[in-house]
């Protein structure tokens, strides 16, 4: 990754990923506090949508219309989804909050038989 100069060329190494809503010892403590049906209200209906890039238009009300979504603002929430299992726990936030069925629902609109033909989508294997 280092040039011939010895510096890192501009580009080599993503960017650490930076919390936007848990981004402060604070409002990562008043995440933690709430219970834990409002911690997955927040997870589901806060951070994953601004993650996938599925943000409301008017998520802050209609004076505020959103922007489209940027790989900042989606990383911002990746980060807060990270943060969230590193002190949940992720068995709690991927699994029983439902984040990883969003994602897959994502990645995978058919589900996961369509990709090996015994699902509703043709597949890699249709029979």
């Amino acid at each position: 990754p280092n040039g011939a100069g010895g510096t890192a060329r501009r580009g080599s190494v993503a960017p650490k990923l930076q919390p936007a809503a848990l981004n402060h010892p604070q409002t990562l403590e008043a995440f933690k506090s709430l219970d834990a049906a409002q911690q997955k209200d927040r997870v589901l209906n806060e951070f994953v949508p601004h993650m996938l890039g599925e943000r409301a238009t008017f998520h802050e009300g209609i004076s505020k219309p959103h922007t489209a979504s940027t790989s900042q603002s989606r990383g911002g929430a990746a980060a807060d989804i990270a943060l969230a299992c590193k002190h949940l726990g992720p068995v709690v936030v991927l699994k029983r909050f439902g984040v990883l069925a969003e994602i897959e629902k994502t990645l995978l609109p058919q589900g996961i038989g369509a990709v090996f033909g015994n699902g509703p989508g043709k597949g890699i294997h249709p029979g």
